[in-house]
């Protein structure tokens, strides 16, 4: 239980209210409560919080991405963060990537796993370029691309 603030606990300072703020603990895996009683303690609590706060913005920008791992031997429009393992092995096959608006610095990645002279067609949406043109070709086995959206157009990494 907090304690109380007097006027006898504090000669000359208008008393505050009790402050009860939520802060993580040391293993950022539970919320506690922190009781600032007394209000000369209020810049530590909020500098604490605030770094809290930071640390947790910093976790959800960092988290882990998880690729879509599609495994296609038929024409197909990809979808962002896909990671496509293509068989072109009876035909040449069209990956159609989604428009590049809205979606900068996302990426899809594509592999042609056959030994086949068939070719993987990478295609866009809209007529917009990949590095320029309107499409691209992988075509030797193992061979792969990353994909990654400017916001207009798709550049390859």
């Amino acid at each position: 239980m907090a304690d109380k603030i007097t006027y006898a606990d504090k000669v000359g300072v208008t008393p505050k209210e009790t402050h009860i703020n939520q802060v993580w603990d040391d293993d950022m895996n539970e919320v506690k409560l922190k009781v600032n009683n007394n209000a000369d303690l209020l810049d530590d609590t909020i500098t604490e919080v605030d770094v809290n706060t930071l640390d947790i913005i910093d976790l959800q920008n960092e988290k882990a991405v998880k690729n879509n791992l599609i495994f296609k031997s038929a024409d197909y429009t990809a979808i962002i963060n896909d990671y496509i393992v293509v068989s072109a092995s009876v035909a040449d096959i069209t990956i159609t990537l989604p428009t590049a608006s809205g979606v900068i610095g996302e990426e899809i990645n594509i592999t042609k796993i056959d030994a086949t002279s068939y070719n993987i067609i990478v295609d866009t949406t809209s007529s917009q370029l990949i590095i320029g043109s309107l499409t691209q070709t992988i075509s030797k086995q193992w061979s792969n691309a990353t994909f990654i959206s400017t916001g207009t157009y798709w550049i390859v990494k």
